[in-house]
């Protein structure tokens, strides 16, 4: 799980460079940089640059969400059900004491029996 998350923050993150290059682009566009003959296919690809850093990091943030809600559930049922493990066992040290406590008396009581033979 921890591989998948780290994948997907590595993508979130080209994602977000995509959009900062055609952000770039863009600036580059308006401050008169780029000749004119190139205006056409400076635009062409900023556009094309946003919009798959936009869809990259919204459908990689969107899976690091679910995998953050999907630990957080697995770890409040693992939490509940150590609890309800630990209650188990808690009532299973009781009755294990009370049962060694009659073996206790049953050997005590046996033992005299055996000395007086």
């Amino acid at each position: 799980m921890k591989r998948e998350k780290s994948r997907q923050t590595i993508y979130l993150v080209a994602g977000l460079y995509l959009v900062y290059l055609a952000y770039s682009m863009f600036q580059s566009i308006r401050g008169g940089e780029v000749p004119q003959d190139q205006t056409a296919l400076m635009i062409l690809f900023g556009v094309l640059f946003a919009l798959l850093g936009v869809g990259i990091a919204a459908v990689c943030g969107r899976r690091l969400y679910r995998m953050s809600r999907e630990e957080k559930e697995e770890a409040g049922r693992e939490e509940a059900a150590g609890a309800e493990n630990d209650a188990q066992k808690d009532s299973g040290l009781t009755e294990e004491t009370g049962e060694e406590q009659e073996a206790a008396e049953n050997e005590t009581a046996a033992d005299p029996e055996e000395s007086e033979d």
